[in-house]
């Protein structure tokens, strides 16, 4: 007999995992992979941490995945006690099915940005996640390419960035603020010095303190303010850095920019669409 799976969370009732019924057909299938992390998930320290929603006569409305998994486990001899569960009204069938319905229904969006600064605001940790979750709306090759940056040579289909820029227009100040204005590091410092100090790869350490750069906040007037009072050496960085961006009618049109027929040229060369 192998060991018994915990239950780590409460329920309105305790229910017998055998007594348990699928309601809902077969409207979702469980792949391979993700079956394979909802099982390593069930079998960690977190084990069973949610209860089941069911209507009547122990009708599941979620939960199924985790039914085929536990069914699976105990056919292999891993033991559970009685399932969490928590009864949802319903007047009949019909109304139980449309309850489903909204119970899988996702109306929000797990952003790759969103999702960056949710692990990093609660501390938790990266690979676990990728490992031991299916995220929906979520592709991690995606995320990881984005915050890495794209390759070389890439299909300008495939590029899901716009070279079309539309920057705003601003009139620079009489006086140079003061560097330290222009932008606030702090909390990518914080968790860049938290990424210096785990013992994480130093390949992925590598990544993500490249990754924490994003949450660097600029000033962009005061960039602008201090952009106007520099000497080209620095104007011509800042322009290459896309801390300034130079939109060729409006800013040379209202003398904010001056920009010289060679780096216009070049730029219509390389990207002629825009123009």
């Amino acid at each position: 007999m192998k060991e018994t799976i915990k239950i780590t969370c409460g329920g309105q009732k305790f229910v017998p995992l055998s007594e348990l019924k699928n309601f809902q057909g077969n409207l979702k299938e469980l792949g391979r992979e993700s079956f394979e992390k909802l099982r390593r998930q069930i079998l960690s320290k977190k084990g069973f941490s949610f209860p089941v929603f069911v209507w009547g006569d122990n009708n599941l409305l979620d939960g199924h995945q985790r039914l085929f998994v536990l069914q699976h486990l105990v056919k292999k001899g891993y033991s559970i006690g009685p399932i969490p569960v928590v009864e949802i009204e319903a007047a009949n069938k019909k109304e139980a099915a449309e309850k489903l319905l909204a119970l899988n229904s996702h109306y929000g969006k797990i952003t790759d940005q969103g999702l960056f600064d949710f692990i990093n605001d609660n501390d938790l940790d990266f690979d676990t996640l990728v490992d031991d979750l299916d995220l929906p709306d979520f592709d991690i090759d995606v995320f990881v390419n984005e915050f890495e940056g794209g390759g070389e040579g890439e299909a300008e289909g495939d590029n899901q960035y716009t070279k079309k820029i539309t920057a705003p227009v601003y009139e620079p100040k009489n006086e140079k603020p003061p560097i330290t204005e222009l932008f606030d590091s702090e909390k990518s410092d914080k968790f860049e010095k938290k990424i210096r100090g785990s013992k994480i790869p130093e390949a992925e350490k590598k990544f993500l303190i490249a990754a924490a750069k994003r949450h660097v906040v600029f000033n962009y007037q005061k960039i602008a303010d201090y952009y106007a009072h520099s000497n080209k050496d620095v104007q011509g960085m800042m322009e290459e850095s896309a801390l300034v961006i130079i939109d060729f009618d409006k800013a040379i049109e209202n003398g904010y920019v001056k920009l010289s027929e060679e780096i216009a040229g070049q730029y219509l060369e390389d990207y002629p669409d825009d123009a």
